[in-house]
């Protein structure tokens, strides 16, 4: 289904308004009026596009932070470390925004989204068809971990930095994993 003109203007004034909004104010305590008044919009335009603030929030990050920039072939390209490195400087360009969402306590959308986007990448590019499902947990609980500590502590360290970092981690799990599934071989 394609987006109209007319309510894709809509809704990228209701997510500026909504940014503008959170640099003020904690997001769970903007009321829908307020968004609309801010955006110069009607209640019924905001209702057309969303049935709630959240779904702006939540819309947001799966398509613009998490949803459409991993690819197969970019992937291939530019391979895997600086893919992640790609996601932490999208992130950090989005630095306001998700300290607005962590500040009004609604980080669980960055691990839903965070949950979904590992789910892709690794079956994309991981070695083995099916990634054991606790290893692949403990993985995105690392990404998740270290995403949001990364944002509150005012993202410090570059993208490059984090992604070098991750990539370790994952190779500590993995090879801790193949060593694991070895002995289980042996038994």
């Amino acid at each position: 289904m394609s987006i109209n003109p007319k309510q894709k203007n809509a809704k990228e004034r209701l997510f500026a308004a909504l940014v503008a909004l959170m640099r003020r104010k904690n997001a769970s305590d903007i009321t829908v009026s307020e968004l609309t008044a801010a955006a110069g919009l009607s209640r019924m335009a905001f209702y057309r596009n969303y049935g709630n603030l959240a779904d702006i929030l939540e819309e947001h990050l799966s398509n613009d932070l998490f949803g459409g920039n991993i690819a197969l072939e970019l992937v291939r390209e530019i391979g895997i470390g600086n893919q992640l490195a790609l996601y932490f400087r999208c992130l950090k360009s989005n630095q306001s925004f998700l300290n607005g969402i962590i500040e009004a306590n609604l980080s669980y959308m960055v691990m839903a989204q965070i949950h979904h986007m590992v789910d892709k990448f690794w079956s994309l590019v991981y070695k083995r068809a099916a990634m054991d499902a606790l290893l692949l947990s403990v993985t995105k609980g690392i990404i998740y971990s270290i995403t949001i500590d990364w944002i509150k502590s005012d993202m410090k360290q570059s993208p490059e930095e984090l992604a070098n970092i991750l990539l370790s981690l994952v190779g500590v799990i993995d090879k801790e994993y193949e060593t694991i599934i070895a002995r289980q071989n042996r038994s």
